[in-house]
């Protein structure tokens, strides 16, 4: 047997001595969770000012409440997924107040 020969062999009992070990070899079991933003602080259950707030802190709920949503335009949508929840909780909370009182 040549050199070339007998390092191809070398090569290919160690990958056959490794391949089994590999295969059971596992990942982690777990998800790890993102921690919060440093600058954003919890969020109460329900981030609804009361009725005598005023107009910046009622917008910054609905900001709260849609924040999971695009920020980016969806072409042949009118304005943003986001913009656009922020303005159906408004609607949403208008029609309440017009049956409630």
């Amino acid at each position: 047997m040549n050199v070339k020969t007998k390092i191809a062999a070398l090569i290919a009992a160690s990958a056959m001595l490794t391949a089994p070990a590999a295969a059971l070899a596992g990942g982690p079991d777990y998800s790890p969770q993102k921690p919060p933003h440093p600058t954003h602080p919890a969020h109460p259950a329900d981030p609804t000012p009361g009725p005598k707030a005023s107009m910046p802190e009622k917008a910054a709920a609905y900001g709260v409440k849609c924040r999971g949503e695009w920020k980016t335009h969806v072409k042949g949508e009118k304005g943003t997924p986001f913009s656009q929840c922020v303005h159906n909780a408004n609607k949403v909370r208008k029609e309440a107040k017009a049956n409630a009182g």
